[in-house]
């Protein structure tokens, strides 16, 4: 065994202890078990994708994802992995479905979904989850579920069909996020294509550090508070639109570099030369849907952007160079529009997202967030942070957002080595690398409450985005004309 120390890893006589830190352990994230379902235009060896991931839950540092869950003496939710694995111990879940006599494109769930990510649409699906993306049998609902049926943390699901591959990862949110996910589909890629000796170490738990970083530094950041009564009046209010106003819907969204291109032209006019070229695509995009959703529906006029960062770009002592933070190392952050600022110019309105997402994720708010995580978990209270200046409305209704763009997941994956036969026609994806890709929750359940919500999943290597949005039906309309008449993009 390596003496390397392993993430919030604890020394047993036959066994490694991998133990979760207080922001790992909170009752929320117990209950996210995620989906990573990816496209692929190449139809992959489903054997060479189970024996790699296998290979590499095997190595010294990335044990932890090869062994089960339990609970500690205090309750806690723990990983325990034999130094010595048995010959039957499964390593990883395994499901593998062959579909491969017909086209990827006729199964039904894929059907709505574009065959090329060129032009800009809307497409209608991501509703009712399929068999082709999870297991029918598949219910598990926390990480409970995993300790009462001993079942390893990472299943593996693949179809395979003549021109092309559906593949889902499935995995507990207290494993790692969307940052580790990225790192871990990229150490998965190196081990596909012969390169395991390339995978970087996992890194250990730094969020002892932190901590002691959060307490020498308290009086710098502060994390805003909101009145009670305030966050009770929104409870109320999407509980009144989720029983009178429709049903937002789920739609995949497309957005092609030209449609970006020209949205920042429109954001450009009337500015300053070259003040536009400062935004990024994501404070773009978000903007322009902001926009969309608050002309769609007047209730949006003054809304609540609820962001999470990565915070490994926000510490200095998270800056590495070799290894890995394969973890939960996310910090969730509010920002207000007022219904001047939604109204603004656009370029006025993606400047303000950025300014205030530069502000919030601040090192000294993401150890004020900690902090306060921390404070939170030993009373078992919730964490109180939205944006004060809400209270100055009467309503403010939260608008979900997630730049998963930023995180470069899907140009992580490039399963080259496993391609055993490729779609006809022209392409322009790299043979092996995922058409797109959507991360959501593993098991399809109805929102309680009708809350908006859009997550940019990703971009293509032809430059074009795409999102995972829930929103009202009229915003679509407008999102369609728009992309019809190229007046809003």
């Amino acid at each position: 065994m390596s003496s390397l120390s392993l993430p919030g890893e604890e020394k047993a006589t036959d066994h490694q202890v991998f133990t979760t830190n207080f922001f790992e352990n909170d009752t929320e994230f117990q209950k996210m078990i995620m989906r990573t379902t990816v496209r692929f235009n190449d139809r992959l060896d489903p054997e060479m994708l189970r024996s790699s991931l296998s290979e590499l839950v095997q190595l010294p540092t990335w044990r932890k994802f090869a062994g089960r869950f339990s609970l500690n003496s205090e309750g806690r939710v723990q990983i325990i992995t034999p130094h010595t694995l048995p010959d039957d111990y499964v390593l990883v879940d395994y499901r593998h479905v062959d579909c491969t006599h017909r086209n990827i494109g006729d199964h039904e769930a894929v059907a709505k979904l574009p065959e090329n990510l060129k032009e800009s649409s809307v497409h209608h699906t991501w509703g009712q989850e399929s068999s082709l993306f999870r297991p029918d049998d598949f219910t598990a609902t926390s990480t409970h579920s995993y300790i009462a049926d001993s079942r390893p943390p990472l299943l593996l699901y693949v179809t395979t069909f003549r021109d092309g591959t559906m593949m889902s990862l499935i995995w507990p949110h207290v494993l790692f996020d969307g940052a580790g996910l990225a790192a871990f589909l990229g150490a998965w890629s190196l081990v596909v294509n012969g390169k395991i000796s390339q995978v970087p170490p996992i890194l250990p738990d730094p969020m002892p550090k932190i901590m002691d970083e959060a307490t020498m530094a308290k009086e710098q950041g502060q994390l805003p508070k909101f009145p009670v009564h305030k966050l009770l009046l929104i409870v109320v209010w999407m509980l009144w639109r989720t029983w009178t106003k429709p049903r937002n819907e789920r739609r995949f969204v497309v957005l092609t570099k030209e449609s970006v291109a020209r949205l920042r032209h429109r954001a450009a006019l009337g500015a300053p030369a070259g003040k536009e070229s400062k935004i990024s695509d994501g404070a773009l995009i978000t903007a322009w849907i902001a926009k969309t959703l608050a002309a769609a529906d007047k209730d949006y006029t003054t809304s609540n952007i609820v962001c999470a960062a990565n915070v490994r770009r926000s510490l200095p002592e998270l800056q590495v160079l070799t290894g890995e933070y394969i973890q939960n190392l996310v910090a969730s952050f509010f920002i207000t529009l007022p219904q001047t600022i939604v109204q603004a110019p656009l370029l006025q309105l993606a400047s303000f997202l950025r300014n205030e997402t530069r502000e919030r994720t601040s090192a000294a708010s993401v150890r004020a967030y900690f902090r306060d995580r921390h404070e939170a978990s030993l009373t078992s209270s919730k964490t109180n942070i939205y944006d004060p200046r809400t209270a100055a409305h009467t309503v403010v209704l939260p608008v979900f957002v997630n730049n998963m763009a930023s995180l470069c997941i899907a140009e992580q994956l490039d399963f080259g080595s496993a391609v055993v036969g490729t779609a006809q026609g022209k392409r322009t994806n790299r043979i092996g690398t995922p058409l797109y890709f959507r991360n959501s929750n593993a098991v399809w359940t109805e929102q309680k409450l009708n809350m908006a919500s859009f997550a940019m999943q990703g971009r293509s290597e032809e430059g074009s985005y795409y999102l995972d949005a829930c929103l009202p039906p009229r915003a679509y309309v407008l999102i369609e004309e728009s992309l019809r008449v190229g007046e809003a993009l």
